[in-house]
């Protein structure tokens, strides 16, 4: 089965990486929730701005079929998460739980759809990036 990735056609001009704590009393686990808003200020720790090569790559693995295969676990409480602008727009995001080996995307990721957790490697270039 061919995998496409449709992160490599996603137009976008900005990407952060944000350290967060979800907000657990209003269930709101995603960095962006459904009115296309991101999460008040106070819950974000860190917000950093990634250069050129690096969305390239993050894009390149979070599309791939190899960064995902492994178990999942079912605590799902993300507090990494990666969001694409584009004219101060979302236009793609994706919350990540490094605990359970999972992540949320905002449009259907073909490789991650079979409910595979992440592979080592794919976390070792995640847990790099932090």
């Amino acid at each position: 089965m061919q995998f496409i990735n449709p992160l490599l056609n996603l137009k976008y001009d900005q990407v952060y990486m944000y350290d967060y704590n979800p907000d657990l009393y209003i269930n709101d686990l995603l960095i962006v929730n459904d009115k296309g808003n991101l999460l008040p200020e106070e819950n974000i720790k860190k917000a950093i701005q990634l250069d050129n090569s690096t969305i390239h790559e993050l894009s390149l693995q979070l599309g791939a079929p190899n960064s995902y295969g492994n178990d999942v676990m079912r605590c799902f409480i993300p507090h990494l998460a990666f969001v694409y602008y584009l004219n101060q727009k979302v236009v793609f995001h994706v919350s990540i739980c490094l605990n359970c080996n999972n992540l949320r995307p905002s449009i259907e990721i073909r490789a991650h759809n079979e409910g595979r957790g992440m592979t080592n490697a794919f976390r070792t270039f995640l847990n790099l990036l932090l």
